[in-house]
């Protein structure tokens, strides 16, 4: 018989998927500081983006349950299916490195405001408006994207919202 996932289940998921990536990152950082410590100081910045990519890849990039969603029965099921490896590999993407992708986008996207001359002064100001909006509320955002999630059971991150 299936059911569909509760909150509980998607968190306790998400807490044991995490302390799996964790184990990872601190395989892949002594490895990296038997490396050399220069190895270690070049990559220590990438190390959590490799650990997660590498264990979602290996699991929910072929297909497989993570171990958090095997701990706590549960399948990742976009439209009563398995989601495509496009989707898997979008929604990896977006879950690894989204938000620090959409960042540093949204920080070119201002400069270029700032310094263009082709833009009219009300654009610019509406613009740079929009900017000021998104660095002061992202964390409002994120924390109502949360809420959503605790009151209606879906969408535990925003990049299962996006490729669901």
């Amino acid at each position: 018989m299936s059911r569909e996932a509760q909150v509980v289940d998607v968190l306790r998921s998400f807490q044991r998927d995490d302390l799996a990536i964790r184990t990872l990152e601190e395989n892949i950082q002594d490895f990296s500081k038997v490396l050399s410590s220069r190895t270690y100081r070049s990559y220590s910045k990438f190390i959590p983006y490799i650990s997660s990519f590498w264990y979602y890849y290996v699991t929910s990039g072929n297909n497989l349950q993570t171990l958090g969603e095997e701990y706590s029965n549960i399948i990742r099921l976009s439209d009563n299916a398995i989601p495509n490896k496009l989707t898997q590999v979008l929604w990896l993407s977006l879950y690894i490195g989204g938000e620090p992708l959409l960042n540093r986008l949204i920080s070119y996207i201002e400069t270029q405001v700032k310094t263009s001359g082709e833009l009219r002064e009300e654009a610019r100001l509406f613009l740079m408006k929009i900017f000021s909006f998104w660095h002061s509320y992202n964390s409002s955002l994120k924390t109502i994207h949360r809420a959503l999630f605790y009151i209606s059971g879906k969408y535990f991150s925003v990049s299962h919202r996006i490729t669901e």
